[in-house]
């Protein structure tokens, strides 16, 4: 983002955390917590996305469901992590990838408890579609 890097993690109590690491200056700033009243499970990957000046922080629940959160490049400050609706639970060792693609979008991409892969394409990082089986 800009001069900047950001890295999504999740701690130990389910809280999903952003942090800014700027290469020039060789800082890293606190994490800054997403949302806490949504808990990340912490056996998945998490992902980033950005689309226009949006970021997008994604992340499977405990309950096994896609959240997202978003917020402008430029401030650090993040929207309620919100669920993204689903045919079915999604598996937390799946977790979820992100892919931004500049004329489109961002989707995530996830996997059910079944093992069938799903998607879900956001124009703008905050409408997301239900998530379907990728074809």
């Amino acid at each position: 983002v800009g001069d900047v890097l950001l890295a999504a993690a999740v701690g130990a109590e389910g809280f999903l955390r952003v942090i800014t690491i700027d290469p020039v200056a060789r800082t890293i700033a606190a994490p800054v917590i997403v949302d806490v009243q949504a808990t990340i499970d912490t056996s998945g990957p998490v992902a980033l996305g950005m689309i226009g000046t949006q970021v997008i922080a994604l992340g499977v629940d405990t309950e096994g469901s896609l959240r997202t959160a978003t917020r402008p490049v430029a401030g650090p400050t993040w929207t309620q992590l919100a669920s993204v609706k689903a045919p079915q639970l999604l598996s937390p060792l799946g977790g979820v990838t992100a892919v931004s693609m500049a004329a489109s979008g961002v989707m995530a991409i996830v996997v059910g408890k079944d093992g069938t892969i799903l998607s879900s394409l956001s124009v703008d990082g905050t409408t997301w579609p239900m998530l379907a089986p990728l074809d």
